[in-house]
């Protein structure tokens, strides 16, 4: 019999840093879990320093947290935002994030299916 010991549930995380100052600019954290036989992404921690709003860089690690989500087999990536930060939810909608019913009415709930 063969087999494969492998992790199931971790977390990845990411941070932008300033080439030149070596500055942390940003972080991204992912969390990998199964619920349902489906494994998910959730996306646990989106930081950025206010010095570098409009960069982009938020984006950027969002859509490099999806890659990682694809690579590691999740078949949805997964998101609850605080209702008044229109600013990242206008990111999420860009890509292509489906708004679900939210549970409570402080946070709203995107989901994307990676497969």
């Amino acid at each position: 019999m063969e087999y494969k010991i492998e992790p199931v549930d971790y977390t990845v995380t990411l941070r932008a840093t300033d080439i030149k100052e070596r500055i942390p600019m940003a972080f991204a954290s992912l969390d990998i879990v199964v619920e349902d036989g489906k494994k998910i992404g959730k996306l646990v921690g989106l930081m950025r320093h206010p010095d570098f709003s409009g960069v982009g860089i938020c984006l950027d690690l969002i859509k490099e947290i999806i890659k990682i989500a694809k690579v590691r087999g999740c078949d949805y990536a997964y998101i609850a935002i605080y209702h008044k930060r229109l600013g990242i939810i206008k990111q999420y909608q860009k890509l292509k994030f489906i708004e679900l019913p939210a549970i409570t009415p402080e946070f709203r709930i995107f989901i994307k299916e990676l497969k």
